[in-house]
């Protein structure tokens, strides 16, 4: 995923990946290096969980690198 910094706000949800992919991490406060984003390969598919209220370039960021995987991208 692209290395960038975007804000979060409103809602802050720590999550234990347990055999996910953390792709994103919190960068501030108590939750610092926990868990924002996490990817879950399951055979040739994958489930993705944004645990935060993520500013617009961040979800573009992601949703971008869901496509990308997919070859979706032209």
């Amino acid at each position: 995923m692209v290395s960038a910094t975007f804000e979060s706000r409103l809602l802050v949800e720590l999550v234990i990946p347990e055999g996910a992919e953390v792709v994103g991490t919190y960068g501030a406060d108590c939750y610092a290096g926990s868990a924002a984003v996490t990817r879950n390969a399951w055979g040739a598919r994958d489930a993705w969980h944004v645990g935060t209220v993520v500013e617009d370039a961040g979800v573009t960021a992601v949703v971008h690198e869901i496509l990308s995987g997919h070859g979706l991208l032209g």
